[in-house]
């Protein structure tokens, strides 16, 4: 019943004054005006949300970001996620373009063999610096969780684990 309506008032051009529609809708569906308005007003909190989470999944920065709850957390990856695409040389730029740069070259059909090579030659990179003693393994450890991160909220698959 409450999906009839909404799809009836979503058909509808929402004004204060409906009159003769709402008047009908009420009687028709047997619902007070109140509690047409109150639907009306959870199917446009529905439209809001539905809304900006399609705006958080059109930019893969700001979907990196809203894997991350702490700000401190929040900066330790956005440099690491730096010094990994510094590596597989993305042209520089704002954090926001490179990680643009990044999804369209990983969506490719060659992408994921291009990713897959990136992925294993970074961390044996970092792993020589490990033996050297210049970092340590949870380092190691990580700046693959970085990546990792970003590849899984955009939707980017990773043969390895």
């Amino acid at each position: 019943m409450q999906i009839i309506l909404l799809i009836i008032i979503q058909n509808l051009k929402w004004q204060p004054r409906l009159g003769a529609k709402l008047g009908e809708i009420c009687l028709s569906y047997h619902r007070t005006r109140d509690e047409i308005t109150r639907l009306y007003g959870f199917y446009m909190q529905q439209k809001e949300r539905n809304k900006q989470v399609s705006e958080i999944k059109s930019d893969p920065y700001s979907t990196f970001l809203f894997g991350m709850r702490s700000p401190k957390t929040r900066e330790k990856c956005i440099v690491r996620l730096r010094i990994f695409f510094n590596f597989i040389q993305i042209p520089n730029g704002s954090m926001e373009s490179r990680c643009r740069v990044f999804y369209e070259k990983t969506k490719n059909d060659a992408g994921s063999e291009w990713l897959l090579s990136s992925i294993i030659r970074f961390p044996q990179i970092l792993k020589t610096k490990f033996e050297r003693k210049e970092i340590t393994a949870g380092t190691v450890k990580n700046y693959y969780q970085a990546v990792k991160l970003f590849c899984e909220m955009n939707g980017i698959s990773i043969p390895i684990s």
